[in-house]
């Protein structure tokens, strides 16, 4: 099997970058409007296309604005890194359907964060469309390990099954934690799908060229010596949820 292939087996592309940026690949060429918000009703007219799930109205509300560096077909990769949460005001990376979410997540936002409105769970599991997308991509495409990128810690996290990688590139793997509603504790700790997240050190800035392939390279190399496909009885499932809806606000 081609390094090519193993890839494109065993790696989730996650569109939806948890935590603080929210980037997207379009093949596409660049057209040059006259003003900003010309631009982004014509990336988003672009970008809802790739994205089910997600209307023009909340991509307009994203602000998605260029980060300065464009695809290889031309199409910029845009970024929202003012606010963790989104538009709803829930933090993404705890509104996953973790066991006991309906206790602990809300019990660790008040008693741990101290109700911090960047850590806000959401009234329920799954309540925005953003994971719930993620959650409904999962359970389609049945990955054997996801890759995340975060920002702006710098280090290695990793949760679930399989020996965990000692470094990709300058990163050093530093377990950061578990929390009620995260994507590494749903698919790393519920569901036995390993979850490597890659912390950038800055979530303003890429790493170098020379940097982004050495991470590349080592991903690779962990993934060919430590992730096995799973049988086909083992692949994800869906998560039945309680028949009530979210609460209101």
């Amino acid at each position: 099997m081609s390094i090519v292939n193993t890839v494109s087996r065993f790696v989730f592309p996650l569109l939806v970058l948890l935590g603080t940026t929210v980037s997207a690949h379009v093949a596409a060429t660049n057209v040059i409007a006259p003003n900003r918000s010309v631009k982004l009703e014509d990336w988003c007219r672009r970008l809802v296309v790739r994205l089910p799930g997600i209307t023009n109205p909340m991509c307009r509300l994203s602000e998605l604005v260029p980060t300065g560096v464009n695809s290889l077909q031309g199409f910029p990769l845009l970024a929202s890194k003012a606010n963790r949460v989104n538009a709803n005001g829930v933090d993404l990376n705890r509104n996953f359907p973790t066991p006991n979410w309906q206790q602990d997540a809300p019990r660790y936002w008040a008693k741990k964060t101290k109700s911090d409105p960047r850590r806000f769970p959401g009234h329920a599991p799954l309540s925005e469309p953003e994971s719930r997308w993620v959650h409904d991509e999962m359970v389609r495409f049945r990955p054997d390990v996801i890759i995340s990128v975060h920002a702006p810690f710098g280090v290695l996290d990793f949760d679930g099954p399989a020996q965990p990688p000692r470094r990709f590139g300058r990163l050093l793997l530093n377990r950061v934690g578990v929390y009620p509603g995260s994507l590494g504790n749903y698919s790393g700790v519920h569901k036995n799908v390993p979850v490597i997240t890659i912390e950038l050190p800055n979530a303003q800035k890429m790493p170098s060229e020379a940097e982004v392939k050495r991470i590349w390279l080592d991903m690779l190399g962990w993934i060919r010596d430590n992730v096995e496909p799973q049988s086909e009885t083992a692949k994800m499932h869906a998560v039945s949820l309680p028949n009530s809806g979210p609460s209101k606000k």
